[in-house]
């Protein structure tokens, strides 16, 4: 299982059941392409892309190890964003939400 799959299962199960948020939050992870959590519907939905995602209201660039790290607790998203090991571009806000889904 690459990376980005198993970014992608934990992402859908730290997701089930959470409420939408209403927009796209979309994470470019390189070569290794990226994920777009999409808000928009009546679930939350995880969808890999090839590329970095393009219509996302926030994108977050992180290595798909740093971003691991972080699903399971072992990197805190401020503690990457100060280190320089995520960057935003967009909605600080809408990136906020993965916080939420993450606990």
């Amino acid at each position: 299982m690459s990376q980005i799959e198993l970014i992608c299962e934990k992402l859908r199960e730290r997701s089930a059941g959470k409420p939408p948020f209403g927009k796209k939050l979309g994470f470019d992870f390189g070569e290794g392409g990226g994920v777009v959590l999409d808000g928009t519907g009546a679930e939350i939905e995880v969808v890999a892309v090839d590329a970095a995602p393009t219509d996302a209201d926030a994108l977050v660039t992180v290595k798909p190890s740093d971003f691991l790290d972080m699903i399971d607790g072992k990197l805190s998203g401020q503690t990457a964003l100060m280190t320089g090991r995520l960057k935003l571009k967009g909605n600080a806000m809408v990136a906020m939400k993965i916080g939420d889904i993450l606990r």
